[in-house]
């Protein structure tokens, strides 16, 4: 059986924690850590209405630890959408079938609180042309509750000798990015679970935005990852090694990432640009 701690913190009133066993399968335990998540919101707090859970939650498993840090908001089922997030992760974990992916034990933390709590991405602007080896500032303005516009500012270095051409810039919502750069390892085995302590430890939070700098390049797939513009001789190898009707430029090479936190809100929205790169 595998313990699972839930500690609620609201901002009026005592913690109040909660303690059960579950069951050891990989079907069952994402469902039953679900279940208790969501329990355990819906006996303290609103079903409907504005509400909002920050939630940051501890896998130990034989081999390693998976942490996850995401907040939830919304009208409706908030309680259900945030539980929902924590049987994911832990359903792809389990599902991989390693050893070492056994589960020891799940801690989670949640700070309630009763008020709708999100932001858009409402804009994206940069200038049109930037030289090599020049700063490209990147504005984002986020749009929130009553209209209130928030600007945040980024740099983007670009490399002395970056080739001349479009880069794309992309600002997007956690679940955007990483559907962009995990959707191929939907069909793709894990290999070993430090595979996928990789992909779960990497999955971006949604309280921050995702800028994307990428160039019309081709970007092969190896073991489920990103290979970015590599060499001439390793590219003719990959280009032959790749399933038929494989679209290698649906997503462009990634030159640079750039994480812009938002506090507590959670982000929402994606904004797309491009920028010539010109002497």
């Amino acid at each position: 059986m595998t313990p699972i701690e839930i500690r609620l913190r609201p901002s009026t009133g005592a913690p109040e924690t909660y303690r059960m066993s579950m069951v050891q399968d990989r079907v069952m335990t994402p469902l039953v850590a679900q279940m208790a998540l969501f329990s355990a919101l819906d006996a303290t707090g609103r079903t409907v209405g504005p509400a909002a859970y920050a939630v940051r939650s501890r896998l130990e498993f034989e081999n390693g630890t998976v942490n996850l840090n995401n907040s939830y908001s919304g009208d409706v089922s908030v309680a259900a959408v945030a539980s929902a997030g924590l049987a994911s992760p832990l359903s792809y974990a389990l599902s991989s079938g390693f050893d070492g992916m056994k589960l020891k034990s799940v801690s989670i933390d949640v700070d309630p609180v009763d008020r709708h709590n999100q932001v858009q991405i409402a804009s994206i602007v940069a200038p049109h042309q930037v030289r090599p080896g020049a700063d490209l500032p990147i504005q984002i303005v986020f749009s929130g509750d009553n209209g209130v516009e928030t600007p945040r500012t980024v740099t983007y270095r670009v490399p002395i000798g970056a080739a001349q051409g479009a880069l794309t810039v992309s600002v997007s919502d956690a679940a955007t990015t990483n559907l962009l750069e995990y959707q191929t390892l939907l069909n793709t085995p894990a290999r070993s679970p430090s595979q996928v302590f990789s992909v779960l430890n990497g999955l971006r939070s949604n309280t921050s935005a995702w800028v994307r700098v990428s160039r019309t390049e081709t970007a092969y797939t190896v073991e489920g990852r990103d290979l970015p513009d590599p060499p001439p001789s390793i590219a003719l190898i990959l280009a032959r090694s790749q399933p038929p009707g494989t679209n290698l430029l649906n997503r462009g090479s990634k030159v640079a990432e750039i994480e812009i936190p938002a506090g507590a809100s959670v982000v929402s929205g994606s904004k797309t640009i491009q920028v010539e790169v010109k002497e």
